[in-house]
């Protein structure tokens, strides 16, 4: 894995506008995540948003992408998939709003990502669903501190967490909570 800052500006499609990332993490050749400057919520200041690229394709990833995706990795090893969500879990307690978005911020917050999540320990599931488990351990702690940044009661990625590792599959409550828009 390599991290460095952007150098050229990107357009943002959610922002309207090209950006400089803050930081690029290089997972392989084929994935790359990008960290730009966010400005929603409750500390707009230190608000970041997530982009990947997966092959040629930037995204902004969604709640679907990574939870269809978890769905896949368990269909293949609900064991191993569990203890990797029960891992998750954890460390979504422990994840705190960002206090700034500074480069060695987010570039701690990568490097230490494999090593809160061992994701070693889950190698196996890279062979299943679309993402690798190094991007996905990466992706997925960045998004945590994406949303408690954003919000810190937010709720949708620990809810889609728990319908996740339930064993009574719930396709419509899994799909439900990744596109939940807010509301009442």
């Amino acid at each position: 894995m390599k991290i460095y800052k952007g150098e050229k500006k990107q357009y943002i499609p959610q922002r309207k506008e090209y950006l400089i990332p803050i930081a690029i993490i290089e997972i392989d050749e084929q994935e790359q995540i990008y960290v730009v400057e966010g400005n929603r919520g409750d500390n707009p200041d230190c608000d970041i948003l997530v982009r990947y690229s997966h092959g040629n394709d930037k995204r902004t990833p969604k709640h679907a992408h990574w939870a269809v995706d978890l769905l896949l990795k368990k269909s293949k090893n609900k064991k191993l998939t569990k203890e990797f969500i029960t891992e998750l879990k954890k460390e979504w307690e422990k994840c705190e709003p960002l206090k700034n978005r500074e480069f060695t911020t987010i570039k701690t917050i990568a490097n230490k990502s494999p090593e809160i999540l061992d994701s070693s320990k889950y190698k196996e599931l890279s062979n299943y669903g679309e993402y690798n488990i190094d991007f996905l351990v990466v992706l997925l702690v960045l998004l945590m501190y994406q949303e408690k940044t954003n919000n810190n009661d937010a709720h949708i990625f620990i809810d889609i967490l728990n319908k996740l590792i339930d064993d009574e599959l719930d396709i419509y409550g899994i799909i439900s909570a990744a596109t939940y828009r807010g509301g009442n």
